[in-house]
């Protein structure tokens, strides 16, 4: 029986939809598990009125959505975070000159921006029988964090499942050449932080004081794409899926104990009076890794989201009896934001329009440029 250890699995950003690019190194994702079925559809026929399949072909209706779970390495989330988020500016890190640093503001759309899934599950010989899905887009993210290890969960839509070794563009070879980003780069993020305030108009910066100690947490953007069915040389597809409704999320975290910041949070949200704005938050949740040899200064493997605009969604209703040390869960939505960032830390924030950032420290360079 195969499991997921025995499995080369393969993605690659690609730039014509319906066309299927060839994988190679470095493009390797080590998944944890998988769940792209093919929705394969039961034709209702009616045979009293001649009602019947030629050669037993079924065009349209066919859907492939689904996704992986991977462990967050350091090196190659990336490349499927950029097509995600639809942008990537590699900067400077303020006051290094080797390291790094990817710089993904969330932009309104992700048009244009897809790749190439192909799974061989070790059935048979390598690449005998492989799942190529040619086209993936991303339509939501799930970071999540428990016992001290960080993954991703990518949701996909797919404009179909190729099977046929006789159309597929991934076989043998190209499974033969398919290499993973470097094994010791497997990130275990064991330190994680989560930041959170109030957004006035006055806060500032987030700062070490606004830190709340947590024991798991998830952070799921989504970008609601949807795709179409598409009749004539698309036939048994969709075309690449666009934006269907305005993005959002949420950020989801547990606290150990009841305390009177998680109290604050409540109250705020609980004592809003008719017809007012809920209360806003903002909040960055980093992980680090270990250290990065070679830098100018000490410097660790890191991995930041920013959240300019969280309203509380769900709190806890009873925390426990007298004395319990009782487990707190919050969920707050994601939602664009309603005002400008306030501090230096949250220029980049633009009205309605930037719901979440990304940044990782993922490489060095000789450079200083």
């Amino acid at each position: 029986m195969s499991s997921t250890v025995d499995w080369r699995v393969g993605f690659k950003k690609a730039a014509t939809w319906n066309t299927a690019v060839p994988l190679g190194a470095n493009d390797g994702v080590k998944i944890l598990s998988e769940s792209m079925p093919e929705g394969i559809p039961e034709p209702i026929l009616d045979e009293n009125v001649g009602d019947v399949m030629t050669s037993g072909q079924m065009q349209g209706n066919i859907n492939a959505e689904g996704g992986f779970v991977e462990a967050v390495r350091y090196l190659g989330l990336e490349r499927r975070l950029a097509l995600f988020m639809g942008a990537d500016v590699v900067t400077l890190v303020a006051g290094e000159t080797v390291i790094h640093q990817h710089e993904m503001i969330f932009q309104p759309s992700n048009t244009g921006k897809f790749g190439t899934l192909a799974i061989d599950k070790g059935l048979g010989s390598l690449g005998s029988a492989p799942w190529e899905y040619p086209s993936v887009k991303f339509t939501g993210l799930e970071l999540s964090h428990e016992g001290g290890k960080l993954q991703a969960g990518w949701n996909s839509l797919s404009n179909k499942c190729e099977r046929d070794t006789a159309v597929i563009v991934n076989k043998a070879s190209e499974f033969g050449a398919l290499t993973n980003p470097t094994d010791g780069l497997l990130a275990i993020f064991n330190q994680m932080t989560l930041l959170i305030k109030e957004v006035t108009g006055a806060e500032g910066n987030l700062a070490g004081g606004d830190e709340i100690r947590c024991t798991n947490l998830k952070i799921s953007p989504k970008r609601n794409l949807s795709g179409d069915h598409e009749s004539g040389t698309g036939a048994g597809t969709i075309g690449e899926p666009e934006t269907e409704k305005l993005s959002d999320g949420q950020l989801m975290f547990t606290v150990a104990n009841y305390n009177a910041t998680v109290d604050a949070i409540i109250k705020a949200s609980q004592i809003r009076q008719p017809c007012s704005n809920p209360k806003r938050y903002k909040a960055t949740v980093e992980w680090l890794g270990c250290d990065i040899p070679g830098a100018a200064a000490a410097s660790k493997y890191r991995l930041s989201f920013d959240l300019p605009s969280l309203a509380l969604a769900t709190g806890p209703v009873n925390a426990g009896g007298p004395g319990q040390r009782t487990p707190v869960d919050l969920t707050f939505n994601i939602s664009t934001p309603v005002a400008a960032g306030h501090g230096s830390a949250w220029a980049w924030v633009v009205i309605g329009r930037t719901p979440v950032r990304a940044r990782l420290i993922n490489t060095n360079s000789v450079s200083a440029a």
